[in-house]
C-alpha cells in the first residue's frame, strides 16, 4: 500500500527498554519506515500533546508524498489525539523538560527555558502523587490502587481551537492564577487545595475532577493561566463545532478507517503469557537490571517514594514496577531461595498486568470508537486473529481489499462493525461513599463499579454485621428493662 507507520505507543517513544516495550526490530524497520519510536530521553516528561505535535507534521509529510499513513498502537488516547481535534495547545510542559534538575545535571542534559511563561517551572514539581494508605501491599498493587479513581476517564477531551476575540479574557484572574502557580510547591499542595483554587476560577471544571486527580486539576489551572479563559468554556466552544461530540472536537482526517484485531479472550491470554516467556528468553531481566542501575537506583537513593518511581515516563511501562522488589535486591539476595521466589512472583505479576491491559485496550476501542457519540466517527472493521494460521485469510486479505476499495472511492467488501449505543450516564456527577470513609467517586459508571467492588462489599458486610450486633444489643437491653 506504499505506506509508512506512525507508532502510537506512549512507551515506545522512549529510548531503552526495547524488550519490555516490544519495539520493532531494526530488520522490521527496514521493511517499512517507522516514526515516533525510540527518540525521547527516559528522564523527559512526554505528553500526548508532544506526541500530537510530533506526529501530525509526519502524517502531513507522508500524505504530501501520496503515501498512506498507518497509525499503529498501543496507546489509544494517542490515536484519538490524531484522529480528532481534542487538545489545547499550551506553552507549558515541554517534552524536553526533565523530571528533576538534579537528574538533568547528573546526565549532562540541558533544559530549555521559556522565560515568557511564568508557569514553566511548575512542571518540574509535578512529581509526587498521593501516598497509598496500605503500606503492606507491594509496589505494583499500590500503584494500581492509585490509578483506580481516575482510570477509564471519558471526559478529558480538549480542543485544538485557540482563543479568539469573541471570548472574554479575564486578565486579572489570569495573572492571579499565574502568580499562584509560579509560587507553589506542587508536591506540598493537596488535591483539595488545588481543586479549591480551580473552583474559584472555573467551578464547572472543578466539579469534574476527583481531588486525587492533581494533574488534571493542575492542567485546568494551566489552561486558564495561559489563556485567561475558563477551561470549561473552551470545551463548550469546541463541542459546539460542526462534527464535535461530548468527547471532543471534529474528525481531523475524514478518509480514515480503523482495523481492530480481535481475538478469543482465552486464546489471547495464553498468547500474552507466552509473549512474556519469550521476553524473558530474549534478555528481559538483564535489560531491567541495566536500566535500573542507569536510571532508577539514584532516584531511590535520593529518597523518592517507590510508588512515585513508576508514575512518570517510561518508568510506568508495564513490566518495570512489577519487578521493583526484585531489582532492589542485592546480587546475593536474588540468588537466594526467597529471591528466586520473588522473581517467579514478578513474572506472574507481569503476565497478569499484561492480560489486564489487553482487556482495557479492548474496552477502550469499544467505548471510544464503537460507542462514540455523533456521526463524525471512522468506520471500524473487525479482523479475527484468533487462529494465526489463518492470518492471510482472516486478516491480511480483508484488510487489503478494504483499503484498496476505500482508496478508490468504492464500498468496502466487508461491512464495518455496527455502532453501539452509549449509556446515558452522567460522567461528571460526584458521589461520596459513607461506607468507605467518605471516599469520593466521580462519574456514574465509576460509582456503579465502586459499589460492585470487593473492597466496598467487604466494608458494607462489616457495617451490616456491626449494625446487627447493635440492634441485638438494644433488644437485649429492652428485654432486661421489662424484666
Amino acid at each position: 500500500m506504499n505506506g509508512e507507520i506512525i507508532s502510537a505507543d506512549s512507551m515506545q517513544v522512549y529510548k531503552g527498554l526495547d524488550i519490555i516495550t516490544n519495539k520493532v526490530t531494526d530488520e522490521e524497520r527496514q521493511i517499512c519506515p517507522h516514526h515516533v519510536i525510540d527518540y525521547v530521553d527516559p528522564l523527559s516528561r512526554y505528553t500526548v500533546l508532544d506526541f500530537r505535535n510530533k506526529a501530525i507534521p509526519i502524517i502531513e509529510d507522508i500524505l504530501s508524498k501520496n503515501k498512506l499513513p498507518i497509525i499503529v498502537g498501543g496507546t489509544n488516547y494517542y490515536i484519538e489525539s490524531l484522529l480528532w481535534k481534542i487538545l489545547i495547545d499550551t506553552e507549558i510542559g515541554r517534552s524536553d523538560e526533565l523530571l528533576s534538575e538534579k537528574e538533568a545535571n547528573e546526565h549532562g542534559l540541558k533544559r530549555k527555558r521559556h522565560h515568557e511563561d511564568v508557569v514553566a517551572d511548575i512542571e518540574l514539581k509535578v512529581q509526587k502523587v498521593e501516598k497509598d494508605e496500605n503500606k503492606s501491599e507491594n509496589v505494583a498493587n499500590r500503584i494500581n490502587r492509585k490509578r483506580q479513581d481516575s482510570e477509564d476517564d471519558d471526559d478529558d477531551s480538549e480542543t485544538d481551537l485557540h482563543v479568539d476575540d469573541k471570548m472574554i479574557v479575564d486578565h486579572v484572574k489570569q495573572e492571579e492564577v499565574r502568580t499562584f502557580l509560579s509560587g507553589i510547591t506542587f508536591d506540598k499542595f493537596s488535591g483539595t487545595e488545588l481543586c479549591d483554587k480551580l473552583k474559584d476560577v472555573d467551578p464547572v471544571m472543578s466539579e469534574r475532577f476527583h481531588p486525587n486527580d492533581k494533574r488534571k486539576i493542575y492542567r485546568s489551572l494551566q489552561v486558564f493561566a495561559q489563556y485567561g479563559v475558563r477551561h470549561s468554556d473552551l470545551l463548550d466552544r469546541q463541542r459546539a463545532a460542526l462534527g464535535s461530540s461530548v468527547l471532543g472536537g471534529p474528525l481531523r482526517y475524514k478518509d480514515t478507517c480503523i482495523f481492530w484485531l480481535q481475538c478469543d479472550q482465552e486464546v489471547l491470554d495464553e498468547r500474552l503469557d507466552k509473549r512474556v516467556d519469550a521476553m524473558i528468553k530474549q534478555g528481559l531481566l538483564d535489560e531491567l537490571k541495566d536500566f535500573h542501575e542507569d536510571y532508577n537506583r539514584q532516584r531511590l537513593h535520593d529518597g523518592q517514594d517507590s510508588t512515585e518511581l513508576y508514575t512518570h515516563g517510561i518508568f510506568q511501562s508495564i513490566g518495570f514496577k512489577e519487578f521493583h522488589d526484585y531489582l532492589v535486591m542485592s546480587v546475593e539476595e536474588r540468588e537466594s531461595e526467597s529471591g528466586r521466589k520473588l522473581l517467579d512472583e514478578s513474572i506472574a505479576a507481569l503476565k497478569l498486568a499484561t492480560r489486564r491491559y489487553g482487556r482495557k485496550q479492548n474496552r477502550w476501542v469499544r467505548n471510544r470508537f464503537l460507542k462514540r457519540p455523533g456521526s463524525d466517527v471512522p468506520a471500524v472493521y473487525g479482523l479475527d486473529c484468533t487462529d494465526v494460521s489463518q492470518w492471510n485469510t482472516n486478516v491480511y486479505q480483508p484488510a487489503m481489499q478494504t483499503l484498496q476499495a476505500l482508496c478508490q472511492g468504492e464500498s468496502s467488501p466487508i461491512a464495518p462493525m455496527p455502532h453501539e449505543e452509549r449509556p446515558n450516564v452522567n460522567i461528571h456527577v460526584t458521589h461520596i461513599c459513607d461506607v468507605c470513609d467518605g471516599r469520593i467517586i466521580v462519574g456514574t459508571q465509576q460509582w456503579t463499579a465502586h459499589l460492585r467492588s470487593r473492597g466496598h462489599q467487604k466494608k458494607l458486610k462489616k457495617q451490616k454485621q456491626l449494625q446487627n450486633l447493635m440492634e441485638q444489643s438494644q433488644k437485649s437491653e429492652k428485654n432486661e428493662e421489662k424484666t
